[in-house]
């Protein structure tokens, strides 16, 4: 996952698909709710540690920072978000 357009692409399309079954009426607000919560807990944390990863910046030993919250991306966030190292 080390190109930036592939990364961003593989983020915001399930992102995108759940929008578009909830605003057309294919899904409940509970149902809704579930996949925002899948796709912001497991979903996005493990892309961002697979894009990380890959980019050699954490180890293998680290993916547990990515569970729940995962705070730990933000202190990627240029490398993650716009793909620049820091310094």
């Amino acid at each position: 996952m080390r190109n930036l357009y592939i990364y961003h692409f593989a983020t915001l399309t399930p992102l995108v698909l759940i929008l578009f079954v909830y605003s057309y009426k294919y899904i409940d607000v509970r149902l809704f709710s579930v996949f925002i919560l899948l796709y912001a807990f497991i979903y996005r944390p493990y892309l961002d540690y697979l894009r990380l990863k890959s980019l050699n910046l954490v180890s293998r030993n680290e993916w547990k920072k990515f569970i729940g919250l995962g705070l730990i991306r933000f202190k990627y966030y240029n490398e993650l978000i716009l793909g620049r190292a820091k310094g």
